[in-house]
């Protein structure tokens, strides 16, 4: 799901509904692009969904490849075991959509990861494979890939987020995200994290031509060779202003150099990390809050409850929510409920 000012907008199989967030009304649908390869209806579930200020962006997956199971993919698994536990979710194509009406723009097709996918200043960014074994095969019709191949033939793709137009490629040599891969962007710069189990490799490019900034192996939270502790290795990156926060490091945008103020949360920390202009936000056993203007101190915001496993704690309109997501989980926690926090800053504020 995603949202923009006043609609929040949700896929679910081959459609996008567009909700009106005041009443809850249903105000529009979007049906999902068909690819040029197979065009065949009830063949694609919608994948990636982003907004921007008049388009709604999304991407095909072929259906049988998401992750449906209750404990979904579980990463502490290694990957000779449990490799379809690491498996990346691909797309076949992109394309975006007016939100107005409805009418599709464009479309791309290609092999697409689907956590490698960003946008920013009117350009979309993702990573593709073209290797044929994939991009060709009957055997892997499920998009649902971990082998050695995807890290193969991969080239960072940039378009034009309004006409679809290529604005550069880059063909690019990633160190495998056997674990986890993402994709992010801020001040023309585009950042791609690798977790191939043992360090997070990260790389930076200039979103302007895709050129290679610079590139780092940033360490796990905990240098354990045995057994790294919990979630260590499934970090999304965080970026305020120019710095991004790899847990359990940070980093200049533009030149990769360290940053004094880091976020590391030791053990029980399995969820990621989500941020506000001032405070990072994660769980460490209980919903913790990072204060970057005081060197990143923890402050603990309960000691009975934990948000879920994944960016679950969520700061917005001056207000920090932590929708119930525990429930279900191994994890010993007495209170399982949503929570809204308010800073004691803001004075005359009416709470009901």
């Amino acid at each position: 799901m995603t949202a923009d000012d006043d609609h929040l907008y949700i896929a679910v199989r081959e459609t996008c509904r567009r909700i009106l967030a005041a009443t809850g009304e249903e105000t529009g649908r979007y049906t999902l692009a068909m690819p040029s390869k197979i065009p065949v209806k009830d063949v694609y579930d919608w994948g990636y969904l982003a907004s921007t200020d008049d388009l709604i962006v999304g991407s095909g997956v072929r259906k049988g490849s998401f992750f449906t199971d209750a404990r979904g993919p579980w990463y502490d698994g290694n990957n000779t075991l449990s490799e379809w536990q690491n498996a990346k979710v691909c797309s076949d194509f992109l394309f975006a959509v007016e939100k107005d009406n409805g009418n599709i723009l464009w479309k791309y097709d290609g092999l697409i990861i689907n956590t490698a996918i960003a946008i920013g200043d009117d350009t979309v960014f993702f990573v593709e494979n073209r290797n044929k074994l994939l991009v060709d095969n009957s055997d892997f019709f499920l998009r649902r890939i971990n082998v050695q191949e995807l890290w193969e033939d991969t080239y960072l793709v940039a378009l034009n987020a309004l006409t679809g137009d290529k604005q550069w490629e880059q063909k690019v040599s990633f160190v495998p995200g056997k674990n986890v891969f993402y994709l992010a962007c801020a001040h023309n710069t585009v950042i791609a994290v690798s977790s191939p189990y043992t360090h997070y490799q990260m790389y930076a490019f200039n979103a302007k031509d895709g050129k290679l900034l610079w590139e780092k192996n940033s360490k796990y939270r905990v240098e354990n060779p045995d057994r790294y502790d919990h979630g260590v290795h499934l970090q999304h990156p965080v970026i305020i202003d120019d710095i991004i926060f790899q847990e359990p490091l940070s980093y200049t945008l533009n030149k990769g150099e360290q940053y004094v103020v880091a976020v590391n949360r030791g053990g029980g920390g399995c969820g990621s990390l989500s941020a506000s202009s001032e405070f990072i936000f994660g769980w460490k056993d209980n919903p913790y809050m990072y204060d970057l203007n005081n060197k990143g101190d923890e402050i603990p915001l309960t000691r009975t409850t934990r948000p879920g496993c994944w960016i679950n704690m969520i700061p917005a309109n001056g207000l920090l929510l932590i929708p119930e997501a525990s429930s279900g989980c191994s994890c010993n926690h007495p209170v399982q409920t949503s929570m809204a926090f308010v800073s004691k800053n803001l004075s005359g504020l009416e709470v009901r």
